[in-house]
């Protein structure tokens, strides 16, 4: 069913991305290169990285003379790759989107590329999740991202509270700081994605074996549903129950507030904890330089030796099929410079991000250092919705579940849509 995900969701974005406009490059950090240097198109994809890759666009550019890197700023990989026009090297965010590309072969083997062999398996395997071509590696686990709870440390040291590696210890958290008329969560539940993630991905998914329960549900292909080995309605009914548990805790306006503001208000110390990704940093250290955070995995189980990281594949690294000549060697030898260590654990270290390969520093930076354990030792996995191909509205179903809808008519749903696709792709 993944695989049949990727090609169809592929073909039918491709269709209407042929229509887009195909003026959408800004070309920039173009420095270095002499005049008859071979121009390199590169892409990044993260947006709020754009200062980061032009300082290494033109470092590469001025270190040699054969290829002339031009950064794009704006680009569509599925109009691209329909024009046969892609990026020769890129860095892209990892979802069931990418692996669309991943599964329809048009991105380069690097199985043989020296660089995998720098590489941590756990996240070589981790870049394999959303599917795979035969038995190619299709694209460089580049950058992890680990998310979990945001805490405001010194909250924690006024209340005496310790950070919690368990289920009960973590309600036994959000008590006290009730009892001490602190707001222990905030909630920003304007913004549908963040509900998903902090309610459904960590909440809902980190009692589950999220990995190994989706390759079970693919395998189903159109047998599924309800009273399948594996459903939504059987796996996911306890976790769900479970995460409606936190809902008392999170602050009473969190139906009002939206990601920017519930960032600015814990800042201010309106809340204890907020479960996000090290993204929402960049908005409380704005409002709050400050600010002293750390973050820990959210623990949905009794067993602290079972506690693991939500986390995501925040940049991989890709070269098409389908480059050849210049463009082929000029993609790979700029991707072999951004592979190395130092470009590599730069970024990471500037992001608040974990390093894929296999000599990874540890991160020092106290507001994500608490989570290097988890990272570096494997104890990570995706986000439960991250394996929902956007057919299935699961947004909606995930608000109108957590604001008050019932758990088996939520997870009915889910089993419905899944069949339903399943039927309509294998057609």
């Amino acid at each position: 069913m993944t695989a049949a995900f990727g090609r169809r969701t592929f073909l039918r974005g491709a269709g209407l991305a042929a229509l887009a406009t195909a003026g959408a490059s800004t070309l920039t950090a173009c420095g270095g290169g002499g005049s008859g240097a071979a121009p390199i198109r590169f892409s990044a994809t993260k947006r709020e990285t754009v200062k980061y890759w032009n300082d290494v666009v033109a470092e590469y550019n001025a270190s040699q003379k054969d290829y002339r890197i031009r950064r794009e700023l704006s680009t569509n990989l599925v109009a691209d790759f329909v024009r046969d026009t892609p990026v020769p090297v890129g860095l892209a965010g990892f979802d069931i989107k990418f692996g669309g590309f991943v599964e329809t072969g048009v991105l380069a083997d690097q199985s043989k590329n020296p660089a995998l062999k720098m590489l941590r398996p756990d996240a070589v395997e981790f870049s394999q999740q959303f599917g795979a071509y035969e038995d190619h590696i299709s694209s460089l686990p580049y950058s992890i991202a680990g998310q979990g709870v945001i805490y405001n440390r010194e909250l924690f040291d006024k209340v005496g509270a310790e950070v919690p590696t368990t289920w009960t210890k973590f309600l036994e958290v959000c008590e006290l700081f009730k009892s001490k008329e602190i707001t222990p969560l905030m909630g920003t539940f304007v913004d549908q994605w963040t509900m998903e993630f902090a309610l459904f991905n960590h909440a809902a998914g980190g009692g589950l074996d999220v990995p190994e329960f989706f390759k079970k549900l693919n395998a189903l292909g159109t047998d599924t549903g309800p009273d399948a080995e594996v459903s939504f309605s059987k796996d996911f009914r306890e976790p769900l129950l479970r995460a409606t548990e936190l809902l008392p805790f999170f602050n009473e306006d969190a139906k009002n507030i939206a990601y920017d503001q519930g960032n600015r208000d814990m800042a201010a110390g309106k809340a204890a904890m907020l479960i996000q990704g090290p993204w929402a940093y960049e908005g409380i250290r704005t409002a709050n330089p400050d600010f002293q955070g750390g973050m820990f995995p959210l623990p949905m189980t009794d067993d602290p030796d079972g506690l693991f990281c939500i986390s995501n594949l925040d940049l991989t690294a890709f070269t098409p099929a389908s480059a050849t000549g210049a463009q082929r060697e000029g993609g790979l030898a700029f991707l072999e410079y951004l592979m190395q260590p130092e470009v590599m654990h730069r970024y990471n270290t500037e992001t608040l991000a974990f390093s894929t390969d296999k000599n990874a520093p540890k991160q020092t930076n106290p507001l994500v250092s608490d989570l290097n354990d988890y990272i570096l030792g494997g104890k990570y996995v995706q986000g439960a919705s991250l394996y929902i191909p956007f057919a299935i509205p699961k947004l909606a179903y995930i608000q109108e579940y957590f604001y008050g809808g019932d758990v088996d008519a939520f997870t009915g749903k889910l089993d419905r849509d899944w069949k339903r696709l399943a039927i309509r792709l294998a057609a």
